[in-house]
């Protein structure tokens, strides 16, 4: 079985004057110039490295998303960083695990629902105040979810409460929510 890896340019380049590199990072095997001009480019800023390789190491946190009248079904946020450092942070790539956050949609905090690992875009606004935080244009309050409740349902995706599905709330997505499961339980293992 053949693997294609997702290949990335790292571009970097110094500043006259300056000690500091400009590093931009490109997901596709092009030109500087050709990355640029049909938008598949990220710029990193001074010195950082891309935020994939810089994350690997960084826990998880969880987080409760509600909007007003959006009863039964909550979202969960889970995340690389702790959510007051997400201002503006915008995604690198569509792949869960290379992003810095994801959402799950939840019944009533007790079962999954369906469409798993949806990669957030674009986080807006955080009001650490007034616990809100504008996530992909919506804007919601939040509270903190302890990584075990994440870690219960995973292990129990269709939760306690009798309900009718369609599927599975993972249907399609079983081997990406084993490894995840994973990372979180070692987590919490190295945590304790």
């Amino acid at each position: 079985m053949e693997r294609h890896a997702k290949k990335y340019l790292v571009y970097a380049r110094e500043e006259e004057k300056q000690k500091t590199l400009h590093v931009s990072l490109c997901s596709r095997t092009r030109t500087e110039k050709e990355a640029d001009q049909s938008g598949d480019f990220k710029e990193l800023g001074e010195g950082q490295v891309p935020l994939t390789l810089a994350m690997r190491n960084d826990l998880y946190h969880a987080y409760w998303l509600t909007t007003k009248g959006e009863g039964e079904y909550l979202k969960l946020l889970v995340t690389r960083w702790p959510i007051e450092n997400l201002h503006g942070y915008k995604a690198l790539s569509v792949l869960p695990f290379d992003n810095v956050a994801m959402t799950f949609q939840t019944y009533k905090r007790d079962s999954l629902w369906g469409n798993p690992f949806v990669c957030v875009k674009r986080f807006g606004t955080v009001d650490t105040t007034a616990k809100s935080v504008v996530v992909d244009g919506t804007t919601y309050t939040y509270d903190l979810c302890p990584v075990k409740d994440v870690i219960n349902l995973f292990e129990k995706p269709e939760g306690t409460l009798k309900i009718h599905r369609r599927e599975h709330p993972l249907a399609g997505a079983e081997q990406t929510a084993k490894a995840f499961l994973a990372l979180l339980k070692e987590q919490q293992k190295a945590e304790k």
